[in-house]
């Protein structure tokens, strides 16, 4: 029986857990992209502040979105904690349809531009 669905986008990656070990186990993985500050309240308490957080989650917490460069890290946490039981799915990239670039003629590009404009112009991209 699988534990999560991993489905890879061409940027990002999502990971649905569907058992408790499992959420556990990602909530531990997310709180490497939460930076936080602890501070003391009114009343002396030391509370500690969420100040950038560099993922995303839904607020039920049934599916966490990542970057694509943490994939690595997070197959081998899951390894290290023997959760082996997973699908990863790769998502197709979505072909774009073409589109046409019209330059105005009362503007002339920077210098700096030209090589980019001329790269964009020619039919050498995919």
């Amino acid at each position: 029986m699988q534990n999560s669905i991993i489905r890879v986008y061409s940027h990002h990656y999502t990971v649905e857990p569907l058992d408790n070990t499992f959420r556990k186990a990602i909530m531990h993985f997310s709180l490497r992209f939460v930076i936080s500050r602890p501070f003391r309240n009114a009343h002396g308490d030391v509370i500690s502040e969420y100040k950038r957080i560099f993922a995303a989650a839904f607020k039920d917490r049934s599916i966490y979105r990542f970057h694509y460069n943490s994939f690595n890290d997070l197959i081998a946490f899951l390894k290290d904690r023997h959760l082996d039981s997973y699908d990863v799915i790769n998502e197709p990239i979505p072909s774009y349809k073409t589109t046409t670039l019209k330059i105005k003629d009362k503007f002339s590009p920077r210098e700096s531009q030209v090589p980019v404009l001329e790269y964009i112009l020619n039919d050498v991209t995919i």
